[in-house]
């Protein structure tokens, strides 16, 4: 009736919670959460029934601060979870939500820290109450790779030192240098370990790099030359007598060397001259060819033996 006032009859009530797993209700109708979701409190008191329906960490909206993660193999990275009530309150949910990657062996998921695997594309999944939120993930899902250096002209005992550049499918730039698989398609011509190059020999080698599902390859060139010389081009020679020849190499970039020892020296008749790294050695008379090869160019010495 008008002018009656109202009375806390909480206490005199009987309460119950739909569900105790949910949200528990004590004599008085203090009512305690105890896990996410939706329950009825119910009052009894002379004969009347009231209910009071009670959302257990339910959110309006859930949002993750990203949406697209970009990473490397054994890379983590670390996602912030909101989750915003009726009355636009905001709250940090990262540790409450239950997390889930579609796809655990490209990446995993624990607490909102994202952990790359090996290359591919998962998506995580965070639920709170009855929100859920997506993150799509890629691990190494490379676009292109590239070199620092298309081509390499290097002399035999040089050494070079390549880096690989990764573009990620975000455009992000990486190096990967140390990560990517190195081959030589020649070892003979030069060798290679996480991007540094060993020319070993003449001729010309493919180096590559892979990284992911990409890969690179270096053109290499060893010994690359214009021409090769020697400082006498005939000789007239007595038996016995010997004579040093000097073979020098020009190389593509101008450079020159002395490339006696490494070239390969023949004579076309021993009996009449011999030769060894350019030591030219008159044995009988007659006419020999001597052929200097050196980086697959050749160059001859004509010699003459007389009489004694």
């Amino acid at each position: 009736m008008y002018g009656e006032t109202s009375k806390d009859v909480s206490e005199d009530a009987t309460w119950s919670s739909s569900s105790d797993k949910i949200a528990e209700v004590d004599s008085k109708g203090v009512i305690t959460g105890v896990a996410t979701g939706k329950v009825t409190i119910t009052a009894k008191i002379e004969g009347k029934t009231l209910t009071l329906p009670v959302e257990v960490g339910m959110a309006s909206g859930l949002e993750a601060d990203v949406n697209f993660v970009v990473l490397s193999a054994k890379e983590t990275q670390t996602i912030l979870l909101t989750g915003t009530d009726e009355d636009g309150n905001t709250l940090d949910v990262t540790s409450e939500a239950t997390w889930k990657s579609s796809n655990a062996r490209v990446a995993d998921v624990k607490k909102g820290v994202i952990t790359g695997n090996s290359s591919g594309k998962a998506n995580i999944t965070a639920e709170y109450g009855s929100k859920k939120v997506t993150i799509q993930v890629e691990v190494d899902v490379i676009t292109r790779i590239e070199a620092s250096e298309p081509v390499l002209s290097l002399k035999s005992g040089d050494t070079a030192d390549l880096t690989v550049t990764a573009f990620l499918s975000d455009g992000s730039e990486r190096d990967v240098t140390d990560k990517a698989e190195w081959k030589t398609n020649s070892y003979k011509v030069a060798q290679v370990t996480k991007g540094k190059v060993k020319a070993t020999g003449s001729g010309k080698a493919k180096i590559t790099a892979k990284y992911g599902s990409k890969s690179v390859t270096i053109a290499v060139d060893v010994d690359t030359l214009k021409y090769l010389q020697t400082d006498k081009v005939t000789l007239t020679m007595k038996p016995g007598e010997k004579v040093t020849v000097a073979a020098t190499a020009t190389y593509a970039d101008g450079s020159e060397a002395n490339v006696s020892k490494p070239a390969l020296w023949k004579s076309s008749r021993i009996a009449t001259a011999s030769v060894k790294d350019g030591i030219i050695q008159a044995n009988g008379k007659g006419k020999a060819t001597i052929t200097v090869t050196f980086a697959g160019v050749k160059t001859k010495v004509t010699v003459v033996v007389e009489a004694k």
